[in-house]
């Protein structure tokens, strides 16, 4: 007769490389699912193009040079006005209304910029020269923007405005000009697609926060050029924007459910795929555009060019290997009870005849 207890001993064998087995096979699964997971970012970049619903961007700062173009209209709290260059627009309670074509333009010097409202979702380029110096940089919004100037006038530095191609209602387009010798504030609206070029002051600390990001960032630079028919067409190639690291930082991805670091070359390609609740958590300017981002991603791309973009996202296994070592201690559990009962006497210890 067969020996029942031989038969429960091979279950027993054929129990435990089952467990193992399939946790070989779940492993291998695992390493190649990437699920979205939180990220942290600090970066030193040439430009950044983003799409945000964020109300406001920047902080109230000091400017030597404040120039907005694609101007639409420009409110003046006119009660200091010096120059003759006004005097052919009406002045109605101390107001002067200004509107512009598709090309205005205007140039604020030594003013105190609010920060710029965003009228709507917007997509924006945030752009650093290196010939425009350390703290200076422009924005360009593909959407309309709102702002508020303040004038910053002193014993040694005037505040005033040059407007180019700007007209009063139903009046001739032209240039106004003028000077404050108090503290006025001027309004203005841009059209839908404008730029404002910040040139700040020495103790000028323009920054931001909390930037919600809605859709891909690609850390890169695509040159247009005028093909003979006249029609634009793209270069094949694209250029990273990414900028050696300040002194004492670096360009670095952290993925915190596993601690994994990812230092980034600043010759490489990034692209980074958002997946909700992502932040600029903070941008300043120094040298070029130093950004903190933060939030869940669904993927990050680095590479020497765009055929050499690899994910640098952790898998599945290693979050759960971070987190709880899980695919080590449950074949172990198994194990031990499954030995338990043989200690028990449930399952026998050896094979009988």
């Amino acid at each position: 007769m067969t020996n029942p207890k031989g038969r429960i001993r091979t279950w027993v064998k054929w129990t435990i490389v089952a467990v193992w087995a399939c946790t070989g096979i779940a492993v291998l699964v695992l390493c190649h699912v990437y699920p979205s997971t939180w990220a942290n970012a600090s970066l030193h970049v040439q430009e950044i193009s983003f799409t945000t619903n964020s109300p406001t961007v920047f902080s109230p700062a000091n400017q030597d040079q404040f120039v907005v173009s694609g101007v639409s209209s420009v409110s003046l709290q006119a009660t200091s006005l010096k120059q003759d260059a006004a005097a052919q627009y009406d002045i109605e309670n101390n107001e002067l209304e200004l509107y512009g074509d598709a090309s205005a333009s205007c140039t604020f010097y030594n003013v105190r910029t609010s920060p710029i409202q965003l009228l709507g979702t917007s997509g924006l380029t945030l752009l650093w020269r290196k010939n425009a110096g350390e703290s200076s940089f422009a924005m360009r919004s593909h959407g309309p923007l709102r702002g508020n100037v303040t004038a910053q006038p002193s014993p040694t530095n005037k505040s005033g405005f040059v407007c180019t191609r700007i007209r009063a209602k139903d009046g001739h387009t032209g240039t106004v000009e003028a000077e404050f010798a108090q503290q006025d504030s001027i309004d203005f609206v841009t059209a839908n697609d404008a730029q404002l070029d910040f040139r700040g002051t020495r103790d000028s600390d323009l920054m931001d926060t909390q930037l919600a990001i809605l859709g891909d960032v690609r850390f890169s630079h695509v040159e247009v050029k005028q093909a003979q028919d006249e029609r634009p067409e793209q270069l094949p190639g694209e250029k990273t924007v990414l900028l050696p690291p300040l002194k004492g930082q670096s360009n670095e991805i952290l993925f915190e459910d596993v601690n994994k670091h990812v230092k980034v070359n600043d010759a490489d390609l990034l692209i980074v795929r958002p997946d909700k609740y992502f932040y600029i958590r903070k941008f300043s300017v120094n040298d070029g555009i130093q950004l903190s981002l933060h939030g869940m991603v669904k993927d990050v791309l680095v590479g020497a060019g765009p055929r050499d973009l690899k994910s640098q996202m952790p898998s599945l296994f290693e979050e759960w290997d971070a987190r709880k070592r899980a695919l080590t201690i449950i074949p172990g559990i198994v194990t031990s009870a499954l030995g338990l009962l043989v200690m028990l006497g449930i399952l026998p210890d050896r094979e009988k005849n």
